[in-house]
């Protein structure tokens, strides 16, 4: 993307004038950026302008193939783990402190550029709905439920931490299922 029409955009947006846009921009230097940088609703935004303008390599995927292998090995066992994209963006865009939630759409673009968003959500789409329908047609309510909660965490998150949640919370709701058959095979029985 042109750094033009990215600062074009950034002055329309704030209302403030191109000249005090620097790549030097620091906090509180201007009012208008401030009063709006720290909310839920920014950080997506902040995160995938800090990979744009940042120029980073894409990963081609590696992120969705590589990295939810990784996130189950506990880190005392492997020790030279890589660091999530969180991290990797806290460390490359502010030299540590705050953390950011790095959202699907930053991981989609940056593996895949421009059409890595459109590519992941509608692959994400075609999963969900199809989710949605076995859960329904199997009558799992508690499935349903506990899945769709994921939801609002799949927003805040990289892929391979929403697999890993997504896994677990698929142990856990096996295990609820596997007791509740059991308790129901003891009811019948008695």
């Amino acid at each position: 993307m042109n750094n033009k029409k990215l600062i074009e955009a950034f002055c329309n947006a704030l209302e403030i004038e191109e000249s005090i846009v620097v790549d030097e921009l620091k906090y509180q230097s201007i009012e208008q950026w401030d009063s709006i940088s720290s909310n839920e609703f920014i950080y997506p935004m902040q995160t995938l302008l800090f990979v744009i303008r940042d120029d980073w390599n894409y990963r081609f995927g590696s992120t969705y193939l590589f990295l939810p292998l990784q996130v189950v090995i506990p880190r005392a066992i492997y020790p030279k783990k890589p660091k999530g994209l969180g991290s990797e963006l806290v460390m490359r865009s502010t030299s540590g402190g705050q953390g950011y939630a790095y959202t699907p759409t930053t991981e989609a673009f940056l593996n895949f550029g421009y059409i890595g968003p459109f590519i992941v959500f509608f692959f994400f789409g075609i999963i969900l709905s199809r989710l949605v329908k076995s859960v329904s047609k199997n009558q799992k309510f508690l499935s349903y439920i506990l899945f769709y909660s994921l939801i609002f965490d799949f927003m805040r998150g990289e892929f391979s931490s929403f697999l890993y949640q997504l896994l677990v919370m698929g142990f856990i709701i096996q295990i609820i299922q596997l007791l509740q058959s059991k308790i129901d095979t003891n009811e019948i029985t008695s």
